[in-house]
């Protein structure tokens, strides 16, 4: 934390006074017993908090002892930031493997699933990266003579890829909800709302949803800054604007009373998604829908 905050105020390799931050690296995470959990790491870089891996801090603490070595030494910048960009390469790359893609179901660490907290972990790794690397490239762009500066355009490189990844795990987590809405939908084929009776959710979907939904904030809310979970939240009400009309296009209940459990699903929903904290759910709409499908007005 303190070579972060010290390259963070434009500090970090302009003295020798950073020995003590740069020069060991960080500790194993100690075994747990009794699987018990471990406590994460929290970074903080310009007052926004990171919850990373130890990995990720063996990464940060690698790229600092190569780029102190280049701003010591310019003689030898060019091979030191071109390991640089190759450490940071790896660690993307490995990590997109391993959590976006799944891989690590299938290596050494034999993971059952990937869960949506796995992906909000590398999430905040890569972010912190992002956070870093403009501080890195301000400091060794000081440093560095004017022959070698160009090279400092493949940090800029480096960044945009983790910022793609980054944006791919934020993708994912829509996708989580959609793969739930489509393997729960045929369940609504099977709800009768014209027997139905007590409060909703009359139909199992409905709660399916309400309930995987929940769950998932829950995980997120953990893991991400609020903008991160605002925008990951909006995207899935966007995408329950969509879904959900598809999938009740079929319910057409045969009497009133009917039609009348079909709506107040739907606005259980509404209500349950209303009540995430921390987020707001005003691009959920489905007023329009209820009225024309369920009562055949556009108002």
């Amino acid at each position: 934390q303190r070579a972060f905050d010290r390259l963070a105020a434009g500090k970090l390799f302009l003295d020798g006074g950073d020995d003590d931050d740069v020069a060991a690296a960080p500790e194993p995470p100690p075994a747990v017993a009794g699987g018990k959990k471990r406590d994460l790491n929290t970074a903080v870089v310009e007052g926004r908090r990171y919850k990373v891996v130890w990995s990720t801090l063996v990464l940060l603490q690698m790229a600092f002892d190569e780029l102190r070595v280049a701003a010591s030494f310019p003689v030898l910048a060019t091979d030191v930031l071109e390991r640089v960009v190759d450490l940071l390469r790896f660690f993307e790359s490995r990590t997109k493997q391993l959590v976006l893609f799944a891989g690590a179901i299938h290596s050494s660490a034999r993971l059952r699933t990937i869960t949506a907290k796995h992906l909000g972990l590398a999430s905040q790794c890569l972010g912190l990266v992002v956070a870093l690397l403009p501080h890195a490239t301000a400091a060794l762009h000081r440093l560095l003579p004017e022959k070698h500066r160009g090279l400092l355009a493949e940090l800029d490189k480096i960044a945009a890829d983790y910022l793609d990844h980054h944006k791919k795990i934020l993708s994912k987590f829509v996708s989580i909800m959609h793969e739930m809405i489509d393997a729960a939908a045929p369940s609504l084929e099977k709800a009768d709302y014209d027997a139905a009776a007590g409060p909703p959710p009359a139909a199992a979907f409905v709660g399916d949803v309400a309930r995987n939904l929940g769950a998932l904030h829950g995980v997120l809310a953990k893991q991400l800054p609020p903008d991160q979970l605002q925008e990951v939240c909006s995207n899935i009400f966007e995408l329950l604007n969509k879904k959900l009309p598809a999938v009740f296009a079929n319910v057409r209940p045969k009497t009133d009373d009917g039609r009348t459990r079909a709506v107040d699903d739907l606005r259980f929903l509404v209500g349950a998604v209303a009540k995430l904290p921390g987020v707001s759910s005003d691009n959920l709409r489905l007023d329009a829908f209820i009225a024309e499908h369920f009562y055949g007005t556009g108002g």
